[in-house]
């Protein structure tokens, strides 16, 4: 069965399709590629598990390494993580990380609070900063 994996925008988002959905799909590039798989939750595990092995072609997993990010609440996380560490065990170089809203919110929290420390540190706590 035919599929596509369009990168958009500056990266982060790709859009999957095949002949019976269109997908987007979220990522980042730090140390490998980090694919999110929040968005497949609503299908049912085989469909989810051609999806990851089609990233896997697409982004060539056994020769540059990649992350998965699934939630902490995944209906499907063990046998993710089963499927998961087969790829890896067949050469996939793939490590499995998880996630949740939680740890994100928490993570943007600090992030916002250690800039805004900075920009005291540097301009003083009066001082508004003009972005444009």
């Amino acid at each position: 069965m035919a599929y596509t994996i369009r990168i958009q925008g500056r990266g982060d988002e790709l859009i999957y399709t095949d002949a019976e959905l269109r997908l987007e799909l979220d990522r980042t590039l730090s140390f490998g590629h980090r694919l999110y798989c929040d968005n497949t939750v609503h299908l049912p595990l085989p469909k989810r598990q051609e999806i990851i092995t089609r990233l896997c072609e697409h982004f060539r997993t056994k020769d540059e390494p990649s992350i998965f990010v699934m939630d902490e609440t995944d209906k499907d996380r063990e046998a993710l993580t089963t499927f998961l560490n087969s790829l890896t065990a067949a050469g996939h170089q793939l490590t499995l990380e998880i996630d949740s809203e939680e740890k994100r919110h928490a993570f943007v929290q600090r992030l916002a609070k250690d800039t805004q420390e900075i920009r005291e540190e540097r301009y003083g706590p009066d001082r508004q900063l003009k972005m444009f």
